[in-house]
């Protein structure tokens, strides 16, 4: 097994372009996402800030101290203004178990 990670790691350019020209279906093209959209704390919208800030202080209570944020990211959701722009779509974390779609 550690033979073929180090195979894979040594040739991973050799086996991707075999693969791109016998399966090229298979081979994921990569590509930038340019959503036009404010940074992070300033595109939630406020159905997501308020969730955030109540997971926050929910942690902080029950769990004796816990932080999901830090104190910096904590001010930033409370004190940066929503975007005027577009909002972030779907799940406002990049926690994967709290998409509805992994569940």
């Amino acid at each position: 097994m550690t033979l073929f990670m180090l195979a894979l790691y040594f040739f991973e350019n050799f086996i991707t372009n075999i693969a791109m020209r016998f399966y090229p279906f298979l081979v994921s093209k990569r590509f930038e996402v340019d959503d036009n959209i404010d940074n992070y704390w300033a595109s939630l919208d406020e159905r997501a800030r308020k969730w955030s800030i109540q997971e926050e202080a929910n942690v902080r209570q029950l769990l004796g101290g816990f932080k999901i944020l830090t104190d910096e990211e904590l001010e930033k959701l409370h004190s940066i203004p929503p975007t005027q722009g577009r909002f972030l779509q779907g799940v406002h974390s990049y926690d994967i178990l709290a998409n509805p779609l992994y569940a």
